[in-house]
Parts: structure tokens; C-alpha cells; sequence
């Protein structure tokens, strides 16, 4: 039982970590952030924030 349970938390963790976070800023010098989300398979995928 406790196998199974630490495959699946493996399983569960492998699969996010395949998002991606994108990062898009105000400015060319890249010093004020606009928003940050994560992106998996050319959508969105988990937290999305706003600035």
C-alpha cells in the first residue's frame, strides 16, 4: 500500500512538472512584470497572475 501510494505522488508530480511559466513584462528592460501563468501544450495550465 505505502508502494502505491509513493508511485502515485511520483505520477502526480511528474506530470506538472511539464508546465512551463511564462513570464510577460511592461517594458522592454524586463524590470516590471505584467502577468506570470504557466503553460502546457500551448495553453494555460495552473496559476495565472496579474500585475
Amino acid at each position: 500500500m505505502k508502494k502505491i501510494i509513493q508511485i502515485l505522488i511520483f505520477a502526480l508530480i511528474a506530470n506538472l512538472s511539464y508546465a512551463q511559466v511564462v513570464t510577460e513584462y511592461w517594458d522592454n528592460l524586463q524590470t516590471k512584470k505584467k502577468s506570470e501563468q504557466q503553460m502546457k501544450d500551448g495553453m494555460q495550465h495552473g496559476k495565472f497572475i496579474l500585475w
